[in-house]
């Protein structure tokens, strides 16, 4: 199944074709009842559309086809080189132009145009016919129409002064804000498609941070042992914006066996000549290196898989450390956290912006287009979070309680715990006691059944002091449920993390629970640390904090799943694939399941497995196997959704019909919290962020296909964004208001937070597992936990 993430997408596409299958994603019903679901509302959104402005209030745009003699492919630079130089002639012909690889689209109807331009090429003096040609008037629901809306969209910023830096950001360098050691640029990010209330476009404000250092100073600034490993920690993976022409580049590596000095062959009109990168950047930018023995940064183009050469002096670091968030930490909740006012104001800017550019307004005046400035207004309703049960008849409305950390007493299972262990160097002995003491408050409070821990002190930080200290109490005996460890260093950073977690899956596979000393040692809120964290204990070894009451969609035995995918592995091309099933009725103990997949293996036959097992595993524990399957699958991007349904959620259907589940109903939706998508509330004359369970199925949404969106968390601080779930596949005929209550209440479900977050609990248990196995390889080698952990949340 695994492949180079940046290649995933042909790779489903190679395999559906290679199936031969052809799958048709779920329409959206005819009619949707969103008004009786729940409390209505109004909201708007960051949408906006684009109106033409000719007197006679056509809607015209003409499409031409650009014909090359000899021919040349869409995506080739001499193509789009040959139209720059014909542009002119073209021009004289039908007006003002804007190309799209093979395309030229126009104002004017010129169905008789004739004229073929002959140039030469710069790479080998062949002489080209260019012949244009019309094609059609455009219609509105024509995809022509849509891509010509984001040429206008792009050429329109560009105009305005925006720079963009990234795939559809755009940035204002003249506001930029200065900050220590950095500063920030002030941007957009824009987001064009067709959805049921026609051509729209978001508009998202973002930032662009800029250290006021470049790879040069790092590689410079780097002393000690172990330079070159130094070196490559800080700059390998790392964004970078050359200041010549403000691009961004990803750094792969540090080529030390290439300088500025070296030649290379620049392909010149028909001639071929060799110069150094010292001489190119000087004639092609102006800019001189100062430094001729400064090694080379590698970034390598995805499209062509090609390396491209950057000069370290050149490059500005992007992004911005923790250590100059702290710097800069009344700024940064400024620009970070502004509230939604603050950010709907940042959208009235870029209107602003463009509509009184004068170069913006020529544009416009010319195309006869402008863009509209009001948001989209969309119906909404508040759906209800019903209730979880957390002690027998103990249960908890979620109505008037939405974040419920304080008001869980009790916990619905609570597995006997007869033998448990507590780790520590012996350095954070006082640490260690201080977390013990009130761990034990915690059990005398939760009334749970279990005895005084173990202590194990290590005698050192070193990995083979813990590893015999594990061996020498784990490993051989019976008994030892969970284990807790007190280990060093900072948040995420841990130089024995991984390595432990390591032995704690593959060796000695015990649940634990990693606790920073340093956490510990600030002697602030332990109680309410281990309040947490005796929550979280107690679902790693196979208990159930809480549950769900009356959860929609289970009048009848239904199993819920959530899929994910860790894809940046260290070895290129490979990946972790999870999937995590429910196994009770509750909706709180799981089945977890990881793979660890070469590139080229078939993703969808791993899942259709996991299926299986999942089924399985809730038969073993209902006596029954589930009659219903809804499958949420972690977000993959629009263009991916045809194949992922063919290959993946094909595979499944396989496995269920081969295995003797034809009767079993398959749902199987894809969940993306990340889309450009938001929405407002109006309090007074201020813009909010809307409430929780607000869910938004029209206007917004594709006129055909099923997809909707939900609010399902809150927010005290910045602007948050929906959750766009996209409904590809189901085997029988669905409640709407079900359907929507079921996605929203499951994300209450992740035991790791006391309310609601922005995903359904099973996606983000599955999203949890894969990442936790991917960045152990990352760190310790390839890692596949023993199967006698599968139904513990170990990973969380």
């Amino acid at each position: 199944m695994v492949f180079k993430h940046r290649n995933y997408k042909n790779l489903l596409n190679f395999q559906m074709e290679e199936k031969g299958i052809q799958e048709t994603i779920t329409a959206r019903p005819s009619r949707s009842d969103l008004a009786s679901m729940g409390r209505p509302k109004t909201v708007v959104a960051n949408y906006f559309g684009f109106k033409f402005t000719s007197p006679s209030g056509e809607e015209r745009i003409h499409k031409y086809k650009m014909e090359t003699d000899p021919g040349l492919p869409q995506d080739s630079p001499l193509l789009r080189k040959l139209a720059r130089r014909t542009r002119r002639d073209l021009e004289k012909s039908i007006g003002h132009v804007e190309f799209f690889r093979d395309c030229a689209y126009a104002l004017i109807n010129n169905p008789d145009i004739t004229d073929i331009h002959k140039t030469p090429s710069d790479e080998d003096n062949t002489m080209y016919k260019v012949k244009y040609t019309w094609v059609q008037e455009i219609k509105k629901e024509d995809v022509d129409m849509l891509i010509f809306f984001k040429i206008f969209l792009n050429r329109l910023m560009e105009r305005g002064g925006l720079v963009q830096v990234g795939f559809g950001k755009y940035f204002d360098p003249s506001r930029q804000r200065d900050l220590k050691e950095c500063n920030c640029w002030p941007g957009y990010a824009t987001s064009l498609s067709n959805y049921q209330s026609g051509i729209l476009f978001t508009v998202n404000p973002t930032n662009k941070f800029l250290m006021n250092r470049t790879a040069y100073d790092v590689i410079k600034g780097t002393r000690g042992t172990n330079t070159k490993d130094n070196i490559a920690k800080e700059l390998n993976a790392r964004g970078v914006m050359t200041h010549y022409n403000k691009k961004v580049y990803r750094v792969e590596e540090v080529d030390y066996d290439h300088t500025p000095k070296d030649k290379f062959t620049l392909q010149e009109k028909s001639t071929k000549r060799e110069l150094t990168y010292i001489d190119y950047y000087k004639e092609k930018y102006n800019v001189e290196i100062k430094d001729p023995d400064q090694p080379l940064l590698v970034h390598m183009n995805e499209r062509t898989n090609n390396k491209i050469f950057l000069i370290p002096e050149t490059c500005i670091l992007t992004g911005i450390t923790d250590e100059l968030k702290a710097k800069n930490s009344r700024e940064m909740r400024d620009i970070l956290f502004a509230n939604a006012e603050v950010k709907y104001k940042r959208i009235e800017t870029y209107f602003e912006h463009l509509l009184n550019n004068e170069k913006c307004k020529q544009m416009m005046e010319t195309w006869k287009v402008t863009i509209v400035n009001k948001p989209l207004e969309v119906n909404a309703v508040q759906l209800h979070p019903g209730q979880l049960l957390i002690h027998k008849d103990q249960k908890i409305d979620l109505t008037r309680t939405p974040e419920f950390d304080r008001e869980i007493k009790n916990l619905m299972d609570m597995p006997k715990v007869s033998k448990w262990a507590i780790f520590f160097p012996h350095r954070f002995a006082k640490e260690a006691e201080a977390l013990l003491r009130d761990m034990q408050n915690c059990i005398r409070d939760f009334r749970y059944p279990c005895c005084a821990p173990r202590k194990v002190k290590i005698a050192d930080d070193k990995i083979d002091s813990w590893r015999k200290g594990i061996e020498g109490v784990l490993k051989g005996q019976e008994g030892i449920s969970f284990a807790v460890f007190v280990i060093q260093g900072k948040k995420k950073a841990s130089p024995v993390y991984h390595e432990l977690k390591k032995i704690l899956v593959e060796e000695v596979p015990v649940p634990s629970q990693m606790i920073l000393a340093d956490t510990l040692s600030r002697g602030k809120g332990i109680r309410s640390i281990a309040n947490k964290l005796f929550i979280q204990c107690n679902a790693k070894f196979g208990g159930t904090p809480w549950g769900f009451y009356n959860l929609p969609m289970c009048n009848k035995p239904t199993m819920f799943c959530g899929i994910d995918i860790f894809k940046k592995c260290k070895q290129r091309g490979c990946s972790y694939a999870a999937f995590v099933s429910t196994t009770d009725k509750f909706c709180g103990k799981f089945n977890s399941e990881v793979s660890w997949v070469k590139e080229g293996d078939d993703i969808g036959a791993g899942f259709g497995k996991s299926v299986i097992n999942g089924i399985a595993a809730f038969k073993e524990k209902n006596g029954c196997v589930p009659q219903r399957i809804v499958i949420f699958r972690d977000g993959v991007s629009e263009s991916q959704l045809p194949a992922v349904l063919s290959t993946e959620c094909g595979s499944i259907k396989d496995a269920l019909e081969k295995e003797g589940h034809k009767d079993t109903n398959l749902i199987f939706l894809v969940v993306n919290q990340t889309s450009g998508a938001r929405f407002f509330c109006k309090n007074g004359r201020r813009n909010v962020n809307p409430e929780r369970g607000i869910v938004v199925d029209s206007g917004v949404v594709r006129e055909s296909e099923y997809d909707f969106y939900i609010v399902p968390h809150g927010s005290r601080q910045g602007i948050q964004g929906p959750t766009r779930f996209h409904l590809l596949y189901s085997s029988e005929t669905i409640d709407t208001k079900s359907l929507y209550e079921v996605c929203y209440r499951l994300c209450y479900g992740y035991f790791n937070y006391g309310s609601s977050i922005k995903v359904p609990s099973p996606v983000l248990y599955a999203h949890k597992l894969a990442y936790f196995c991917g960045e152990i390889e990352n760190k310790q080698g390839k890692t596949i936990p023993v199967d006698s952990l599968k139904s513990k949340l170990y990973y969380i």
